[in-house]
């Protein structure tokens, strides 16, 4: 069984890297997870301005 975990993050490590590790190695067994970080510049760039900008630029 494959999991994939699609999170909206910086890459730096965080408070949820060791809960993480965690469940890998306690599910290791029955399947391969896989995080995918969704984060990039244009969300870096939206999240400096407030939202009614933010919410223009996406429409």
């Amino acid at each position: 069984m494959k999991i994939n975990i699609y999170q909206i993050a910086k890459n730096d490590k965080d408070e949820f890297e060791p809960i993480i590790n965690n469940l890998k190695k306690m599910s290791s067994k029955y399947a391969k997870i896989e995080i995918h970080n969704l984060f990039n510049n244009n969300i870096g760039k939206q999240q400096t301005i407030g939202e009614n900008e933010a919410k223009a630029k996406t429409n």
